[in-house]
């Protein structure tokens, strides 16, 4: 079985992914890393070199060679056609995980994307408040000198950053929420109790 985490940029998929992975003895994959890695640039600027209709169709690309592998270094679960969907009927075993997936904040706006997500039996959302959310974009664009490409081009101030955010963040969280098994909101707690809590979930 893989175990995706989904929810907005900088909600802290990553982290807790990378902890749930080590909890569980699993595989963890980061699925913009991965298109980093493949492509030799940073989500920016594949964001920006590809435009957002050929970065989706990209991102889409990127998933779906991510589930091939996983399915491939796998053996079949004996209780389902594949050691994708094991435990979708019965109760999940910390073993029956083969691996952990943390998506793009971005996989809401792909229709396709979240189309093949449906397939799938355990799908986890970080639900971040967005304040705080927003306080770490901010953060890192104050070191870094500029905002993520989600945001889109020619921001005025933080004012204009965080307007943009928030109605981003209403479109996709609908999205997030509709598609999730179950959500977790991890104020307070660190990535590795978060994983623990998404354990006890499980």
């Amino acid at each position: 079985m893989i175990i995706f985490l989904i929810g907005m940029s900088r909600a802290g998929k990553t982290e807790t992914g990378m902890a749930l992975s080590k909890k569980l003895k699993a595989s963890f994959v980061d699925t913009d890393s991965y298109m980093e890695e493949i492509y030799g640039k940073n989500i920016r600027e594949l964001y920006q070199v590809f435009g957002e209709k050929k970065f989706r169709l990209k991102e889409f690309e990127c998933f779906n060679t991510i589930i091939e592998k996983i399915i491939e270094k796998f053996s079949p679960c004996p209780n389902e056609k594949n050691a994708v969907h094991c435990g979708c009927e019965n109760a999940v075993h910390c073993d029956d995980v083969k691996a952990v997936v943390s998506t793009g904040g971005g996989y809401a706006e792909n229709e396709a994307l979240i189309k093949k997500l449906k397939d799938f039996p355990r799908i986890i959302l970080i639900d971040t408040a967005p304040a705080e959310i927003f306080y770490r974009i901010k953060t890192a664009a104050n070191k870094e000198g500029f905002y993520p490409a989600f945001l889109g081009e020619n921001i005025k101030n933080e004012k204009d950053a965080e307007d943009r955010f928030f109605s981003i963040y209403e479109r996709r969280i609908k999205i997030y929420k509709a598609l999730a098994s179950f959500s977790i909101n991890p104020k307070g707690l660190s990535p590795e109790e978060t994983a623990d809590k998404i354990i006890s979930s499980l």
